[in-house]
Parts: structure tokens; C-alpha cells; sequence
């Protein structure tokens, strides 16, 4: 039987044959080249992913580490940086004698022995983030240097409405000790020299309690 002829007795397409023969043999190549590269393009968005994942999961516990450390540390941390900023002016008015009579018209001494008066009355009391020391200086200031709430604040890191009260409280007590503490003077307890100054006769007539008038500007 002739290799040339198929079953039928036709000749047998060669070319054909070959033709076949050859497009297999080359398509598997290409077929396993294109599926690697599918393979490495999924691989790298894979990884791709998964680091997106992580560093969105850093970020997010970043912020919440941020967001627990104002709600807890800072308020606290503030308030005792305002604390110590409180007690080294303090320290200040009351260890300096000529900066202790600018600003609170009196010596420091005078200042403790007023301290210890109030404080005995027990009308007043230490209070955990004021004493009485401050207050008492806070009440002085307003009345030696004419100052008003939103100064005294800020000179001594408090609020206005804080500033108020403790005022309100130093001068209740003064009050209390009004008969103690303010005595008008008679001619026989002035010195000759002031009773006969001209400057004296400008004040003749006006004898207000400059307590009073401080606290009308205070109610």
C-alpha cells in the first residue's frame, strides 16, 4: 500500500500534515508563557494588597495610640505645667520683697500674717489646685494695681469666672473682720506732718471704703 494515498486511494496531503504538526508543537510554548505571566501579575497584586492592608492598619492603630494619648496624658500634663507655673510666681511675690510690695502693695511678712488671719477665721480654705495664698494675692492684686478679671487671669493662668470667685471669697471673709482689721484713724493717732499736708486736704470729704468700690466692679 502506497504511503502517498490514504484509504480512499487519494493522495495523502503532506504539507497539511506538517502544518498541523508544526502549530501544536509552538502553541504549548505560548499558551505556558502566557500563564506565567498571569501568574507573576497576580503574585505582585497579591503582594501589592497585603501591604496596603498593613499599612492602613498601622495608620488607623497610629491615630487611635494619638486619640488615647490626648483624652488621658495631655489634660493632665497641661494642668500641671499651669501648677508649677503657679507656684514659681508664687514663690516669686513672696521671696522678693520689693516685687512682692509692686504688685501686692505689701511686704512679704505683712502678706504671710494676713495668710495666717484669713486662714484661721476657717471661712476660707485651700483648695487642691489654689491656697489660700493665692487667692489672697489674686485679691491684692485687684486692689493695688486696678486690675480686672481677664489681666488677673492671664497673669495668673486662670479663668475670669475662677478669678471672681476667689475675690468674692477673700473679700467676704475681709468683711467678716471688718471691726479687726479696718479702723479709721483719729486726729490723735495722725502724725503732725500729714495732718497738716496740703495733699490731705484733696482727700478731705471722701472716705470711701476702697473695698466696696472694688467690689461693685467685681459683682
Amino acid at each position: 500500500m502506497d504511503r502517498g494515498n490514504n484509504m480512499d486511494g487519494n493522495p495523502k496531503n503532506v504539507d497539511d500534515n506538517m502544518e498541523v504538526h508544526t502549530l501544536g508543537n509552538g502553541g504549548l510554548p505560548e499558551f505556558h508563557q502566557i500563564w506565567a505571566n498571569l501568574m507573576r501579575n497576580w503574585q505582585c497584586q497579591r503582594i501589592q494588597a497585603v501591604v496596603q492592608l498593613l499599612c492602613y492598619i498601622v495608620h488607623h492603630l497610629h491615630l487611635l495610640d494619638i486619640q488615647a494619648m490626648l483624652l488621658s496624658n495631655r489634660p493632665s500634663d497641661f494642668n500641671t505645667h499651669r501648677d508649677i507655673a503657679r507656684q514659681k510666681l508664687m514663690a516669686r511675690l513672696t521671696g522678693n520683697e520689693i516685687a512682692c510690695r509692686n504688685i501686692l502693695r505689701m511686704g512679704p511678712y505683712a502678706f504671710a500674717l494676713l495668710c495666717h488671719k484669713l486662714r484661721g477665721t476657717g471661712l476660707m480654705k485651700d483648695y487642691k489646685r489654689s491656697t489660700i495664698e493665692e487667692q489672697v494675692a489674686k485679691f491684692l492684686h485687684v486692689l493695688g494695681q486696678n486690675f480686672h478679671n481677664r489681666p488677673i487671669g492671664f497673669f495668673f493662668q486662670r479663668s475670669g469666672e475662677i478669678v471672681s470667685r476667689h475675690f468674692h471669697n477673700v473679700l467676704r471673709v475681709m468683711i467678716s473682720l471688718e471691726g479687726e482689721l479696718f479702723k479709721q484713724p483719729t486726729g490723735s493717732e495722725v502724725s503732725p506732718q500729714i495732718q497738716n499736708s496740703q495733699i490731705l486736704s484733696v482727700f478731705q470729704g471722701k472716705t470711701r471704703n476702697l473695698i466696696q468700690v472694688k467690689a461693685m466692679f467685681f459683682c
